[in-house]
C-alpha cells in the first residue's frame, strides 16, 4: 500500500514537471501611484512645449473675448469691457423693400452695420435675435435662402412715422457665401454683387462694421479665411461673431476664440488688416450674447455720429454721402425716447 501511495505521488510530480506550469510570483513591489490631476489651465512640463500661448483675454462678459495685446496698447483693463449693460434699450425694427429706397442704395447719412457668413451659418436667426423678432428675417434650413440685399430699419420707441430717412441705423442682410442650393451661375452672381456692394458702401462711409458669422461647431474653414483675406486687403473692418455657441464645449470655443485672437495678434506687429479685436460668442436659440453684440453695435452708431459731428464743426464732409441727419443724445444712446413736446 505505502508502494502504491509514493508510486501516485511520483507520477503527480513527474506530470507537474513535464507541463512546466508558470509559478506566480510574488509581488516585491509597492502598487503604482495614481496619476495627479493638474486643474484646468495647467499643464505638465511635457505638455507646454504643445499649448499655444493665451492670445485672448476674457472680459466682464462671458460671451465676449478680447485681443490681450489690443489692451496693453491700450493700458486698459480686460474686465472693464462690457462691465455694464449698455446694449440698445428700446427700439422698433422694420423691413425696408428696395422700392422704399427707389431700387438705389441709401444715401443719407444713417450708420450700417452688416452681417455675412457661410451659408447655412445661422446669419438670419441671429439677425432675428438682435432685431427681437421671430420672422423678420426669412430663415430656412435650405442653405443660400438669402440671395439678395436686406435692409432692416431700427427707430426709435416712439417713432410714429417708420421711414427710410428717420431710422437710426440699418442692418445689412447679405446673401451667404459657400455652398447654396442654388445654380452655380446665380450663386457667383450674387456673390459678385456682394463684394461690389460692400465697395460701394465704404466708400459711401457709412458702413461702420461688418461682422463676419462662424459656426462654432466648425471653426473657420479655409473659405472663411480666405473672404478675410479679401476684407483685409479691400480695408473693410469687420469682427468675428461665433454662432450656435449652445452646441458645442466652451474648450472649443476659447481655443477658437484664441486662434482669432492670434491672428490679430499677427496683424498688429507685422500683417496688414482691418480685423477688430473683439470676438463675440452667441446662440440664436439660448440668446447667450446677443446684448452683449447689441452693446457693440450702438457703439458702432455712437462713434460714427461723433465722427460725422466732428467734421461738420470742422466744415469738412468730404467723402460723406449727403443725406438727413440724426443728433446723438446726450447721454451717449442713439436708441432713447425723445421726450414730447409739452
Amino acid at each position: 500500500r505505502q508502494a502504491v501511495c509514493s508510486s501516485q505521488t511520483l507520477a503527480r510530480r513527474s506530470f507537474a514537471s513535464r507541463r512546466k506550469m508558470p509559478q506566480k510570483k510574488r509581488n516585491t513591489t509597492s502598487p503604482p501611484k495614481p496619476k495627479r490631476k493638474l486643474p484646468p489651465g495647467v499643464y505638465s512640463p511635457q505638455e507646454a512645449d504643445s499649448v499655444p500661448p493665451a492670445y485672448l483675454s476674457p472680459t466682464a462678459s462671458p460671451f465676449v473675448f478680447v485681443a490681450t495685446c489690443a489692451m496693453q496698447e491700450a493700458n486698459m483693463d480686460p474686465k472693464s469691457l462690457f462691465s455694464q449693460d449698455e446694449a440698445i434699450p428700446h427700439f422698433q425694427a422694420h423691413y425696408i423693400s428696395p422700392k422704399d429706397f427707389g431700387h438705389e442704395l441709401p444715401s443719407y447719412n444713417i450708420p450700417q452695420v452688416a452681417f455675412l457668413g457661410r451659408s447655412n451659418v445661422g446669419k438670419s436667426s441671429l439677425v432675428n435675435a438682435l432685431l427681437r423678432s421671430k420672422d423678420l428675417a426669412k430663415c430656412s434650413k435650405q442653405p443660400g435662402r438669402t440671395q439678395q440685399v436686406n435692409y432692416y430699419g431700427m427707430y426709435r420707441n416712439n417713432c410714429q412715422k417708420m421711414t427710410p430717412s428717420n431710422a437710426v441705423g440699418y442692418f445689412i442682410d447679405l446673401p451667404g457665401y459657400g455652398f447654396a442650393k442654388a445654380p452655380p451661375d446665380a450663386v457667383r452672381k450674387w456673390q459678385e454683387a456682394t463684394q461690389e456692394f460692400l465697395i460701394n458702401r465704404r466708400d459711401a462711409n457709412v458702413l461702420t462694421r461688418l461682422f463676419v458669422l462662424v459656426d462654432a461647431r466648425r471653426g473657420a474653414t479655409q473659405i472663411d479665411r480666405d473672404i478675410m483675406g479679401w476684407f483685409d486687403e479691400a480695408d473693410i473692418a469687420y469682427s468675428i461673431v461665433l454662432t450656435k455657441a449652445d452646441r458645442v464645449s466652451r474648450a472649443q470655443i476659447v481655443r477658437f476664440v484664441n486662434e482669432v485672437c492670434m491672428r490679430y495678434h499677427a496683424q498688429v506687429y507685422g500683417e496688414d488688416g482691418s480685423q477688430g479685436p473683439i470676438v463675440h460668442v452667441t446662440s440664436a436659440r439660448d440668446g447667450q450674447g446677443i446684448s452683449e453684440l447689441l452693446t457693440s453695435i450702438n457703439a458702432e452708431f455712437i462713434g460714427y455720429r461723433e465722427a460725422l459731428s466732428m467734421m461738420r464743426q470742422d466744415g469738412d464732409e468730404r467723402g460723406w454721402t449727403s443725406g438727413e441727419q440724426h443728433e446723438v443724445n446726450e447721454d451717449g444712446n442713439d436708441f432713447e425716447e425723445e421726450p414730447e413736446d409739452t
